[in-house]
Parts: structure tokens; sequence; C-alpha cells
């Protein structure tokens, strides 16, 4: 979790650090991928407390979400219907639930 953690502010540093400029085309894909992997991440420290650590399990169903939520928002994009709120949504569900449940570990702790 310490390695996690220090990436985490690494990829902070040098993501404020380096001018890098994405194009408006590509500001829902962009968004969609931080989520997926917000999402990752606060499912990896929830198995991490609770000792059920599945490492190339979740590996694999984050690639595997990550596709299918790009494969969504390119469908939208274009279709032009925003399908691409279902992969939003769902990210935003898991990773609300995922904090919930570490609050309540440490809380119990």
């Amino acid at each position: 979790m310490v390695y996690l953690i220090l990436s985490i502010i690494l990829g902070l540093i040098v993501g404020i650090y380096t001018p890098i400029n994405i194009s408006t085309n590509y500001s829902v894909y962009i968004a969609v991928l931080v989520l997926a992997l917000l999402s990752y991440i606060t499912s990896s420290i929830k198995s991490q407390m609770e000792a059920k650590n599945y490492g190339k399990v979740e590996l694999i169903g984050f690639a595997a979400e990550m596709v299918l939520a790009l494969l969504f928002t390119f469908i939208s994009e274009q279709l032009g219907i925003p399908l691409y709120y279902a992969p939003i949504f769902y990210f935003g569900v898991n990773i609300f639930e995922n904090f919930k449940k570490i609050i309540i570990y440490l809380l119990k702790r």
C-alpha cells in the first residue's frame, strides 16, 4: 500500500509539472479513464484492508472494465447519444461504496 500512495504522489507531481495539453475531443475519454483508475485504486485499498488480496483478478477486472467503458464512450460519440453516462455512474457509485467500506473498516479498528 505504501507503493500505491507513493505512486499516486509521484504521478500527481509529474502531472502538475508536465505541460501536456489534451484536446477537448478526448476529454470524455480521459474522464472515464480517470474514474476507472480511481475505482480500481479504491477497490484495491478496500481489498488490502479486508485481507482479500486478489491481485491478478483485480487487475484483469480493471482492464476489462476500462475497455468496456471506453467502448461505451466510443459508441456514444459515434451515435451522438450520451451512453458514456453509464460508466461514469457505475464508477462513481463504485468509488463511493469503496470509500464507505474503507471508512467503516477504519472506524471499527
